[in-house]
């Protein structure tokens, strides 16, 4: 039976995302990193299964995701990836996809998960990366959300994380409260008003319980979003 800590370390569902949690270091602990400061570029292997088993669940559902990134462990900033290879020495096979962010990504393949290659990510960077994981919807809004989208969002969030921890967990499991809304001015620090509740904002930074808005409700944002995430009341 793993830890609380280890699943505590899935959800990455603070209010400060792109934070990296030690105790989950060895279930996604890359085999190797080679980092070369003369061209700054770095490799980072991993096992495709090692992906597989956490990312699989995303083609569950159909408005949010577990997001694993690649993150400065200085600076919290994007480690952006510039090419994806999945190779398997036994067969010589080889697969290579170029992306341009700093997102864990494969694809989910039932060959690829029997074969088993090694995944191996290459950054342009000499920076040490941390992964980064969080819960977070698929769909990107605009600057409202609604009613609807709380609860639908969480529901779905809950599952996810579910899934991702086991039923072993659900004694000890915290419940997802609400949603993070993530404005893309991150100077934000006022509050706005929705009917007669106040809602308080950090660093560009709304946190959206459950209950927050009633039927047909809705709330506009004074900035776009630019992701929302889970969140777990602390």
């Amino acid at each position: 039976m793993k830890s609380p800590h280890y699943y505590a370390a899935i959800l990455l569902l603070s209010a400060t995302s792109a934070v990296s949690f030690p105790a989950l270091s060895q279930s996604i602990q890359p085999i190797s990193t080679a980092i070369y400061t003369e061209v700054q570029q770095q490799k980072i292997e991993m096992r495709y299964l090692n992906l597989y088993h956490k990312l699989k669940y995303n083609t569950q559902y159909s408005d949010v995701k577990l997001g694993m990134y690649l993150v400065d462990q200085q600076t919290g900033m994007p480690c952006f990836i510039h090419k994806r290879e999945l190779k398997n020495k036994n067969n010589k096979e080889e697969w290579i996809y170029p992306i341009k962010t700093n997102e864990l990504t494969i694809p989910i393949d039932r060959h690829l998960k029997k074969v088993n290659p090694d995944v191996t990510f290459f950054l342009s960077t000499s920076a040490i990366c941390d992964v980064s994981m969080e819960i977070q919807s698929i769909h990107k809004f605009g600057t409202k959300i609604t009613h609807h989208d709380i609860n639908n969002l969480t529901s779905q969030m809950q599952s996810l994380f579910s899934d991702l921890s086991g039923s072993l967990s659900i004694f000890w499991r915290p419940e997802i409260a609400g949603i993070t809304v993530h404005l893309q001015d991150k100077s934000f620090n006022q509050h706005i008003l929705v009917g007669d509740k106040v809602l308080n904002s950090k660093n560009g930074m709304f946190f959206l319980p459950k209950e927050s808005l009633k039927d047909n409700q809705s709330v506009n944002f004074p900035s776009a979003i630019n992701k929302v995430t889970a969140w777990v009341q602390p």
